[in-house]
């Protein structure tokens, strides 16, 4: 075997992690170990998610693996999550050349504007949240906030077409409206009483952005 062939031993690594693309497997690696060849993964990381496959030629050793459509693939999907916890540290796999490692952005739920802690929740495996839950993970609202003229915004995925819908906090406080139920990739904008508010541009940039908000885990 030639230095050439020992030293090319390529994994991708792929998604939200720090530095995503090709790193080189030298001597026993794991699963965690590659993430953290690749700088670990980022805060708006998911831990688990049906669409992250990991792809390797031949068979998987984990009991989801299944093949892809073309028969040439074992896919299978860990929980990032319990490992690192050491729920399941058998899925702590190890880690041959030409595997491909795929980490998915974590569902999230934006909220903005007069509240104390604004930026993106962390929705983890199998929550949802509701307008009051997401108000509660931004630590309340400042007192400069317009109770009565919140909104929730959410844009359609693949289209410009968005869905906008007003909300009254303070009737839903006062027990008066039932509480909203909030889908992933939401915005919850809270506006101030002197008639600030977010424009729907600004938010429509930061969506395309990604970038510029603290990522918030629940606890």
């Amino acid at each position: 075997m030639s230095v050439e062939e020992v030293r090319s031993q390529p994994v991708s690594i792929l998604g939200a992690v720090n530095t995503p693309g090709v790193h080189q497997v030298q001597g026993h690696k794991t699963l965690l170990e590659m993430l953290a060849l690749a700088g670990g993964i980022r805060p708006d990381a998911g831990y688990k998610h049906p669409h992250h496959p990991r792809i390797r030629v031949g068979l998987h050793p984990l009991p989801n693996a299944e093949l892809d459509p073309s028969g040439r693939f074992s896919v299978a999907e860990v929980n990032l999550k319990e490992i690192m916890e050491a729920k399941n540290p058998e899925e702590d796999i190890q880690i041959f050349p030409h595997d491909i490692i795929s980490v998915p952005k974590a569902e999230m739920v934006y909220v903005i504007g007069e509240v104390k802690r604004s930026g993106g929740f962390v929705l983890g495996e199998h929550q949802t949240m509701s307008v009051l839950q997401a108000l509660s993970l931004a630590e309340g609202l400042n007192t400069a906030a317009d109770t009565r003229h919140a909104r929730i915004l959410r844009l359609k995925a693949n289209a410009d077409a968005r869905e906008e819908t007003a909300v009254d906090v303070k009737e839903i406080l006062q027990g008066k409206k039932s509480d909203v139920a909030l889908k992933a990739t939401t915005f919850c904008s809270f506006p101030g009483s002197t008639g600030k508010k977010a424009t729907l541009r600004g938010i429509e940039a930061f969506i395309q952005a990604g970038t510029g908000y603290v990522i918030w885990h629940a606890p």
